[in-house]
């Protein structure tokens, strides 16, 4: 006959504290029995109150309701979740910073972001880089998620706005990321990219939607991109809808694809639909196109 030892529970409102289980044979370990879910607003203000105050493993349950503010995950391999969905749940930064998601902290593929529209990411500057919106450099998935009306602007440098990923292997799932803008002033030799920048690592998108993203911009030797834009990776994309993108930089000696820019990089494409996109540009440019252009150092399969 197997014996069984105490049970001894600490409790908190955010935490259940294992002092000792044991039931047979079977130990539970600590990270299972000391996972939490902890709720917004219930038991914090907000979304990231709950981050600070988690721990791996943990789950982060945010009711429908716009939040106002921004989100990093530090680090942290943990689930943070929109119970409603993306339709109802917001994660809004109202122009007033940046980056409104951020997943750099080398967070693995357990860290998740579920079921938010994630919006309202800004930076304006002059004579140096402006970025906005979402941004990756992890293992970490995001579901069912809206990244949208993001706008990043500098004279004369170089400018990404929307989904940004520098490296890892995120896994981008029922996402769609739509009106975002970059625009890039006046000048020469600078990048423009709206919609999905990826500057390395492995990603991958599964039912990925990005539409009606817009680059802007002026001056001369620009590399231009509003849909999908790879500089360096390889990167896996199935089943992905990439429509209504536009670049309108009035730039001559430029590089640009409105719907996808591969520059460096290799991309395996299956079942991705392309239409729609649209170059707006002053002169007819050997090397821009209004649908998929793919430079010497990338490749396309």
């Amino acid at each position: 006959m197997s014996s069984v030892s105490s049970v001894i529970l600490s409790c908190r409102p955010d935490r259940a504290t294992l002092a000792a289980v044991a039931l047979g044979p079977w130990l539970l370990t600590p990270s299972a029995a000391l996972a939490a879910t902890l709720t917004v607003p219930g038991q914090y203000p907000s979304i990231q109150a709950a981050i600070d105050a988690s721990s791996n493993g943990d789950r982060v349950e945010v009711a429908p309701g716009t939040y106002v503010g921004t989100i990093d995950f530090t680090g942290k391999n943990i689930q943070v979740i929109g119970t409603g969905g993306s339709g109802v749940t917001t994660i809004d930064a109202q122009q007033s910073a940046r980056f409104v998601a951020r997943m750099t902290g080398g967070e693995d593929s357990s860290a998740l972001l579920q079921g938010f529209t994630v919006r309202g990411g800004r930076h304006s500057v002059v004579f140096e880089p402006a970025r906005a919106g979402v941004v990756i450099n992890s293992d970490a998935t995001i579901r069912d998620c809206i990244v949208r009306d993001h706008n990043a602007d500098a004279a004369g440098r170089s400018v990404q706005a929307g989904l940004i990923i520098n490296g890892g292997s995120p896994v981008i799932e029922d996402t769609e990321v739509r009106g975002n803008v970059a625009d890039g002033g006046g000048g020469f030799e600078a990048e423009i990219f709206a919609g999905v920048s990826i500057y390395g690592g492995t990603p991958t998108f599964r039912d990925l939607r990005i539409t009606d993203n817009v680059a802007e911009g002026s001056g001369f030797y620009k590399r231009v991109g509003a849909g999908l834009t790879v500089r360096s990776g390889d990167i896996d994309v199935s089943s992905a809808l990439i429509w209504n993108n536009e670049d309108s930089v009035f730039a001559g000696d430029s590089v640009g694809g409105a719907a996808m820019l591969i520059l460096g990089g290799s991309v395996t494409a299956d079942h991705v639909t392309v239409g729609g996109n649209n170059l707006a540009s002053f002169r007819t440019d050997p090397l821009r196109a209004g649908g998929v252009n793919v430079g010497d150092a990338g490749e396309l399969t």
